[in-house]
């Protein structure tokens, strides 16, 4: 049995604050407020949309609407309002990226008006899931799941969907448009920022190196890339995303070789060089942590 370490509580805390829906405004723990929607029109049929969570894909179409994850709960009116505002066409699927519920808080709800589809690791963690809101109701879990991957064709587009196994999660898809040249990412990216890695959910950041590198194979170099958090992005940040991320890694290993500590990396600010990618939820220590625990650190 794993003893419940400081370490652990905290990563605990993280995984059950997504896996609720619950998002931090500030330091002082505050919740924040459903906001207002933003609609970004990408390239084609697809769109993606800001709000309170993850960001939101839409392909809309004469063949009807997909809806690639769907935020928090306090957001659902703004949130159809904004997808109405794009097409009133029927919705054909929701597609969750993985389980957190900043990206499935309004599961049971959407999925009333569209089978909801995902990676087979997310229903089981939906499940399961024993976070503040317990387990997802009948009508949010996916009632389509895949392993590997799957194709859509809707709206004139051939729509690839891939698992990516032990990377943010241990149930991650990303899913690529090939005649819009869009991917939208899920949370295998974070743009901007430092990620949110869950361990506790089968994430690793190894595996989430492995995984980016992968997809930046398979990109062409004008793509538009719909990160999980941040602004839309390009490849060449998705490429500087990765070389952060293999960095960060060496730093903690080089250190963790020269014999030092958490607190002693802590000390010495082992990631200072990026420094500017922290954010309210995942500091410069929060990610040296998880790094470390991946690394065995003490």
């Amino acid at each position: 049995m794993l003893s419940a370490t400081p370490q652990r509580l905290i990563f605990a805390g993280f995984t059950s604050v997504f896996a609720a829906g619950v998002w931090f405004a500030g330091p002082a723990g505050t919740v924040e407020q459903a906001q207002e929607v933003q609609v970004h029109a990408v390239a084609g049929t697809v769109s993606w949309l800001e709000g309170s969570g993850g960001n939101v894909g839409v392909c809309a179409g004469p063949d009807g609407v997909l809806v690639i994850d769907d935020q928090m709960k306090p957001i659902e009116p703004k949130l159809v309002a904004a997808i109405e505002s794009i097409s009133k066409a029927p919705w054909r699927f929701v597609l969750n990226t993985h389980f957190h519920g900043d990206h499935t808080g309004n599961n049971a709800t959407f999925g009333l008006r569209a089978p909801i589809v995902a990676q087979a690791n997310v229903r089981t963690r939906l499940l399961d899931d024993k976070g503040k809101n317990g387990a997802m109701a009948a009508s949010g879990l996916p009632v389509v799941t895949f392993e590997d991957g799957l194709e859509l064709h809707l709206n004139g587009e051939d729509i690839r969907v891939k698992h990516y196994p032990h990377a943010h999660t241990d149930g991650d898809s990303v899913v690529f448009f090939a005649k819009a040249n869009v991917v939208h990412m899920g949370d295998l990216f974070f743009a901007e920022r430092f990620p949110f890695v869950d361990l506790d959910g089968g994430g690793s950041v190894r595996g989430l190196i492995a995984a980016v590198d992968e997809i930046l194979k398979t990109l062409p170099d004008d793509v538009k890339i719909i990160a999980g958090h941040g602004p839309q992005s390009t490849k060449v940040e998705l490429a500087a995303y990765r070389d952060m991320l293999v960095d960060s890694v060496k730093l903690v290993g080089d250190a963790q070789r020269a014999g030092k500590t958490l607190a002693q990396m802590k000390q010495d600010k082992v990631l200072s060089k990026y420094s500017s990618l922290a954010w309210q939820f995942i500091s410069e220590d929060t990610f040296l942590e998880t790094i470390a625990r991946e690394l065995g650190v003490k």
